[in-house]
């Protein structure tokens, strides 16, 4: 097992501050101040608000208004049965999200490749989401996640990903076999970000991770947990210090509660991300019935987080 002299030293702990389009949130950063500090990403819950007043203030432009009706409309019909308690948080996501890439329109922010941000790009991302979330979260073809650990699910470009052998796997994945889910997940949140006004701070230690990543040691995030976005806001923040840093941002493994693979809108997300996934003490306790069984995922979550500190370079 090779660990640095202090592995939570090489956890980086750096800063950083993201700021949301949708409330014009000034972007903040937490400068790092030593090994023991996490991470802290300030303020992705925005995105994820469940605060009524913030979406009803804001006046969408016409061209994001009719997009956000179309989509909504089409969430409708495809629910199989009226169902308040489903529609009502799904069509509040739908807003804050409509309203955050209009105020990024508004504010003459771009997409990485220079295109700009658009009410048809907002209704297309926003279409994909909810057809994942159908399929995979709702749906008799709901994704089913290992107990304890889960690969992100990629494509399969280079062709190396056994699963992608498994007739069986294909059939669950459907026509979406080839899809990058990590990618998906990072289109879909980049654009609602104001890139330009967030700060990555601590590089250093980001560059003094990635070599001890590539001399085989182990490097261990600390994170300020803020929202179902943070992975997302991870990929989209390392992306901007650099290529090298974007991809070892698409290599974390993250620990994760039991909800990013059981809530629907979530598991589309979930699929594309390096997962160990654990279930907290109250979780466990909140069912006698079903203590035993989280208890062992929870001890094959740790032996494996143990034999990828073992094999180092993680």
């Amino acid at each position: 097992m090779k660990f640095s002299s202090s592995i939570v030293s090489t956890a980086v702990l750096l800063g950083a501050g993201c700021s949301i389009h949708a409330f014009t949130t000034p972007a903040s950063s937490i400068a790092p101040r030593g090994p023991s500090h996490a991470t802290s990403f300030s303020p992705p819950s925005a995105v994820f608000s469940t605060t009524e007043d913030k979406t009803s203030s804001t006046t969408l432009p016409p061209d994001f208004q009719a997009a956000r009706d179309q989509s909504v409309a089409a969430l409708q019909s495809s629910l199989p049965s009226p169902s308040p308690s489903l529609e009502g948080p799904l069509v509040h996501f739908m807003d804050e999200y409509f309203a955050a890439l209009s105020v990024a329109a508004a504010s003459g922010a771009t997409n990485p490749d220079g295109s700009p941000i658009t009410a048809r790009q907002a209704a297309k991302e926003m279409s994909a989401t909810l057809q994942f979330g159908m399929k995979y979260g709702l749906g008799p073809a709901k994704f089913t996640f290992a107990s304890a650990s889960h690969k992100a699910l990629r494509g399969n470009p280079d062709g190396a990903d056994e699963r992608y052998s498994d007739e069986s796997f294909l059939a669950m994945l459907g026509p979406h076999d080839q899809t990058d889910f990590y990618a998906a997940g990072c289109n879909f949140f980049r654009p609602a970000m104001d890139l330009r006004r967030s700060l990555v701070l601590g590089q250093d230690h980001m560059a003094e991770a990635l070599e001890q990543i590539r001399n085989g040691e182990n490097v261990v995030f600390l994170a300020n947990h803020q929202s179902e976005a943070d992975p997302q806001v991870v990929s989209c923040l390392f992306e901007t210090v650099g290529p090298e840093y974007g991809d070892l941002a698409a290599h974390v493994t993250y620990v994760a509660g039991h909800k990013v693979t059981t809530d629907p809108l979530a598991i589309p997300f979930s699929m594309g991300r390096n997962l160990l996934c654990i279930h907290s003490k109250k979780h466990i306790d909140a069912d006698p019935e079903t203590k035993s069984a989280k208890s062992a995922q929870n001890m094959r979550a740790m032996n494996e987080m143990l034999q990828m500190f073992k094999s180092g370079g993680c």
